[in-house]
């Protein structure tokens, strides 16, 4: 996965590192990145790198999203005498080292909010929130099902878009919780039934609605969890941009 910033593709550090086969060590944003005899020396916010020694201008320079460190993609590249090209029309930048290549699925930059990249959909999540990977796809790589949950568990943000059919597990009753509505409207082929659960005495409520689509044979599920820590009117405004943000791949 990039991002796509100030015209530039940037990519999560430690991917692209591991992938380059370069070792890494970060220490107060500066981040310096060792292949061989190569050094590459870059700081996060700074507009320049150090390149085997030589200062090289950059036109954008690293920045941090949530707690991931992005990198300019070319400029890591160059340092490792490795290619990079972007292909504008599938948004996917390509980097080739030797006989290797690696394919970054190419995002706009949304400031505050990162992509994921399921097995047949992507979607924005709070940058702030970790993933944690759910229902394993059952035609293809990849996840199926994924929640993106707050460190101090005070909300979880869930998404299911298989190929086709799917069970998501996440959606099922949990112990102890309460169902406090149910309701269901259809449109055509279209189907939607929502659920409102409480958690035992109370500790967290969970909403979340499943889409059927007989004519396509699909369906998906969207939910939240979130405590009463939590403003409903804030919760509310960052589901339904989560769910908004979706990208299905395969109808």
């Amino acid at each position: 996965m990039a991002l796509l910033r100030e015209g530039r593709a940037f990519v999560p550090l430690r991917s692209v590192a591991e992938w380059m086969g370069a070792d890494v060590s970060y220490r107060r944003g500066v981040i310096t990145a060792t292949r061989d005899t190569n050094v590459l020396v870059l700081a996060v916010g700074r507009d320049e790198a150090s390149i085997d020694g030589r200062i090289r201008a950059l036109d954008a320079p690293p920045f941090m999203a949530g707690s991931i460190t992005f990198v300019p993609l070319r400029t890591f590249a160059d340092a490792f005498g490795a290619r990079v090209v972007y292909d504008p029309q599938r948004r996917v930048a390509t980097i080739r080292d030797g006989g290797r290549e690696a394919e970054y699925s190419a995002f706009d930059h949304k400031p505050g909010w990162l992509p994921y990249l399921g097995a047949w959909f992507a979607i924005q999540y709070p940058a702030h929130l970790r993933v944690v990977e759910r229902e394993k796809s059952a035609s293809g790589d990849g996840h199926d099902g994924v929640s993106f949950v707050a460190e101090d568990q005070t909300i979880e943000l869930y998404v299911f878009s298989p190929q086709w059919r799917g069970e998501s597990r996440w959606a099922r009753p949990w112990q102890g919780e309460r169902e406090m509505s149910r309701s269901r409207s259809a449109e055509g082929p279209r189907t939607r039934t929502q659920y409102i659960y409480q958690g035992p005495r109370g500790a967290y409520t969970r909403r979340f609605e499943q889409i059927v689509n007989t004519e396509s044979n699909t369906n998906h599920y969207f939910g939240v969890r979130f405590t009463d820590a939590r403003d409903p009117q804030q919760v509310e405004s960052i589901y339904t941009r989560f769910k908004d943000s979706l990208e299905q791949y395969a109808d």
